[in-house]
């Protein structure tokens, strides 16, 4: 892993001001940023130990993005896969992905704290590798943990209103209440049935209101046996699954 001067990615400066309501995420924390450089090293670790890849990449921070890719003087490159932080409803981080054309992708996943979206970065990574083994290939494989989901996780359907599907009880409607009283909708709207959050479900964390991310279906579950662990744990755990 490299880390790039900042803002240096011209890709991601091209369509940095693309949606108005990106926040800017420079300067990272200190926790943050370590935690973005301690995944990336162990994910390179891992590549070299299970697969003998050598992957020795570039970090890139801007005003608005943190890329993971390789540049090149042509800028004719292989693909960037980072994040972005969104400035409507909840201010959720959201994984953005940029090809060598200058063409953004962004996910559909939004997530509560740097710490998972960056997991989620992380796992696209070792999904790359895996997806490419004739052991995931032979049988479709697509997941880490086959759709579950951990004990000690709590999942709230989401309907096409924008509000769950099912009337809430006990630690799921205390979780609801404490993200929209952490989102940017004005109870205005909430009484006038504008929850403005997307058809799919919420996984979250029934021990800590930090994490949590709201997916289109929740066959999108793998994120969520991360909760609570260190980044190095994350990524060993990622590469351990997917190799049984």
């Amino acid at each position: 892993m490299r880390i790039m001067p900042y803002g240096a990615l011209p890709l991601a400066e091209d369509v940095k001001n693309n949606g108005d309501d990106f926040l800017q995420i420079s300067p990272l924390s200190d926790e943050d940023w370590s935690i973005a450089v301690r995944g990336i090293r162990r994910y390179e670790e891992c590549a070299w130990h299970y697969f003998g890849k050598y992957e020795n990449r570039g970090l890139w921070l801007g005003d608005k993005y943190l890329m993971y890719g390789e540049n090149s003087p042509h800028r004719l490159a292989g693909d960037y896969v980072g994040v972005r932080r969104r400035g409507n409803f909840y201010r959720a981080w959201i994984k953005s992905g940029l090809s060598d054309r200058g063409e953004e992708g962004r996910g559909l996943s939004n997530f509560g704290s740097f710490d998972l979206v960056w997991k989620a970065v992380l796992r696209s990574l070792a999904t790359d590798f895996f997806w490419r083994c004739d052991s995931w290939r032979k049988v479709g494989r697509v997941k880490f943990f086959e759709g579950k989901i951990p004990d000690a996780v709590g999942l709230i359907e989401i309907g096409r209103d924008g509000f769950p599907v099912n009337e809430l009880h006990g630690e799921a409607l205390d979780y609801w209440g404490s993200i929209l009283n952490r989102s940017n909708v004005s109870y205005k709207n909430i009484h006038e049935g504008k929850s403005m959050m997307g058809v799919g479900c919420i996984l979250y964390s029934k021990d800590n209101d930090d994490f949590w991310y709201h997916t289109v279906n929740s066959g999108q579950s793998d994120i969520s046996w991360s909760f609570g662990l260190e980044i190095e744990d994350w990524v060993d755990l990622l590469f351990e699954e997917g190799m049984k």
